[in-house]
């Protein structure tokens, strides 16, 4: 394509986009105020544009890029300063953002295709704008122009091939990226907690006076979670339209539940029984059984029992979540509703899920300006965008995020949570351990905050202390923690318990993230089982190929401890792999 952009303008091409057009564009949104992107990101995207227009795209690499836009050194090595994808990541979220609130009615839409750094400007098709939904804001999936075949970009197969390969990968959510669009309408219904009563009954026959003492104890662990609400069993709600100023946002709704408990024994001892129901359907949605203590009473032993019990109803896989869950993604709302996707998109990192996971939370802020918990939810979304280590825009705005949860609501752990996460994201390990410790006053019984407070403390090198929160965090569970398996693991293999630590990482769900394959093929290489490390290492060369040239810095700016890195060192180069 020559400067004059004749390989712009094709009138034969009805979706094809101009230079001119595509300079409009750019011009467009640079001036728009809705268009949040810093500085230095407006003139990587300027750059990449203006080498596209003047025919050089093929010049476009990440060494070019570094060093003209970037400033950095004649001698830079993208191997070891990974600055042009990381800001690449960020340009990206940021017009894929833009696109889905603000950029509707643009003629022309502006993307950056992963793996390459070629803009693609493609003219959105006729009719394009009829089928958008009615609150485009809150879009959880991008804008696909898979059938347009604009010249300006030689591109675009390799776009629709994108756009194939997120939509596969998007299937992890299952219905969480279906139908969210078109449920929505001009006025979004907004939910609230769900709402729990708690009745206790006796077995016929049987007679327990610490019955109503659990009972109470279960109430006091209940209240700690911020996901649910506990009402009276004679307490009555009904929907009612959320106002603002007067005007009228939509209709807020809350489920409601009823818990029954059921004490008695079987014939191995006290036994407690229970279910979950709609109190508008009747329906028992989930029941179960628990094995209580013989000595079952005012002492530890209850407490103990029901805290444990009120992890299995009131945490983020807890019973209530998860029927709460199936119901928002048939029915996508604002308000808890967000909340609860904005958990799935987290565990999952699915950055599709968790871009429309962001917007949805920030709508739900103009809407309410006091939800903590969405302040809260929030630092963790922005948190999961961020692709580096380093403090970026995004993570200033996860720590502004964090503060403001902790301002409005002092008495939440879910605040202090994410204040935990913020501090630590900007290297204030103190600061984070001492938010940690105070969500952990709040709410004792949630084993997400030990789960990862440990982890900030094994980090931190107080490795006796960060192990046993994770050990607790997953006795709590009653089932493998992910982020304390990942403590308990380099742990252990800390410890040269190296067939212990093989054994955490297996307890995890699906493939660990890059530290625990790394820690995983270090442990291998310990144990002598070669060939498995070589699969290891040959599952990371396929998304990373030069992984071994950045190892120590990648794991620095995880946080290890040096001694803990210097320890996986060794265990990687008893399978060859030696670290720059």
């Amino acid at each position: 394509m020559s400067g004059s952009g004749s390989g712009c303008a094709d009138s034969e091409q009805e979706n094809s986009a101009t230079e001119q057009e595509a300079r409009r564009e750019l011009e467009r949104i640079f001036s728009d105020p809705e268009f949040h992107c810093p500085e230095r990101n407006r003139k990587f995207l300027r750059f990449i544009a203006e080498e596209l227009f003047q025919g050089r795209e093929r010049s476009l690499k990440a060494y070019s890029i570094a060093v003209d836009v970037f400033g950095r050194a004649a001698d830079f090595d993208a191997s070891v300063d990974p600055i042009v994808r990381i800001e690449a990541t960020r340009l990206r979220a940021a017009l894929t953002r833009y696109y889905e609130s603000h950029g509707q009615d643009h003629p022309i839409r502006i993307d950056l295709p992963r793996g390459r750094y070629v803009p693609q400007f493609s003219r959105k098709e006729a009719g394009a704008a009829v089928e958008a939904p009615a609150a485009p804001e809150l879009r959880l999936s991008p804008v696909s122009d898979a059938r347009s075949k604009s010249r300006l970009y030689p591109t675009m197969r390799a776009k629709s091939l994108s756009v194939a390969i997120g939509v596969a990968s998007g299937l992890i959510l299952g219905v969480l990226l279906i139908g969210f669009n078109s449920r929505l309408t001009s006025a979004p219904l907004i939910s609230e907690k769900p709402s729990l009563s708690i009745e206790m009954r006796l077995a016929e026959g049987y007679s327990d006076a610490n019955a109503e003492a659990f009972r109470d104890s279960l109430i006091v662990a209940l209240s700690g979670f911020q996901s649910l609400r506990i009402r009276s069993p004679d307490a009555v709600t009904s929907s009612i339209p959320a106002e603002k100023g007067g005007v009228s946002q939509g209709s807020v709704i809350q489920n409601r539940y009823r818990l029954l408990l059921k004490s008695g024994a079987d014939a191995k001892g006290p036994m407690l029984w229970w279910q979950v129901i709609d109190e508008l359907t009747g329906e028992t949605l989930r029941s179960g059984s628990e094995k209580s203590p013989k000595e079952m009473g005012p002492g530890t032993s209850a407490i103990q029992l029901a805290s444990q019990f009120a992890v299995r109803l009131a945490s983020r896989q807890g019973v209530v979540n998860t029927i709460e869950t199936a119901r928002e993604l048939e029915r996508p709302t604002l308000g808890n509703g967000c909340i609860l996707r904005a958990i799935l998109a987290i565990e999952t990192n699915n950055e599709t899920a968790l871009l429309g996971a962001r917007g949805c939370l920030e709508q739900t802020l103009k809407i309410r300006e006091s939800d903590a918990d969405a302040y809260a939810m929030l630092t963790g979304v922005l948190l999961k965008l961020e692709a580096s280590g380093m403090t970026s825009e995004l993570t200033d705005e996860a720590v502004s995020s964090a503060d403001r949860a902790v301002a409005l609501a002092p008495d939440s752990d879910r605040s202090y949570y994410a204040e935990m996460l913020a501090q630590f994201s900007i290297g204030n390990s103190e600061a984070a351990v001492q938010a940690g410790r105070r969500a952990m006053e709040l709410n004792p019984s949630n084993p997400t905050t030990l789960a990862k407070l440990g982890r900030i403390l094994f980090a931190a090198g107080r490795w006796d202390e960060g192990a046993e929160l994770a050990l607790k965090a997953d006795q709590l569970n009653g089932l493998p923690f992910r982020d304390a398996e990942t403590t308990l693991a380099f742990d252990a293999y800390r410890r040269g318990e190296f067939g212990e630590a093989l054994l955490h990482l297996q307890h995890m769900k699906a493939i660990g993230c890059y530290s625990t394959q790394i820690l995983k093929a270090a442990t291998l290489g310990e144990l002598g089982r070669m060939k498995e490390a070589g699969v290891v290492i040959g599952e990371l060369r396929q998304s990373r190929p030069d992984f071994d040239k950045s190892l120590i810095a990648d794991l620095t700016r995880l946080k290890l401890s040096p001694r803990l890195i210097d320890l996986i060192r060794l265990g990687l180069e008893k399978v060859g792999l030696k670290a720059a």
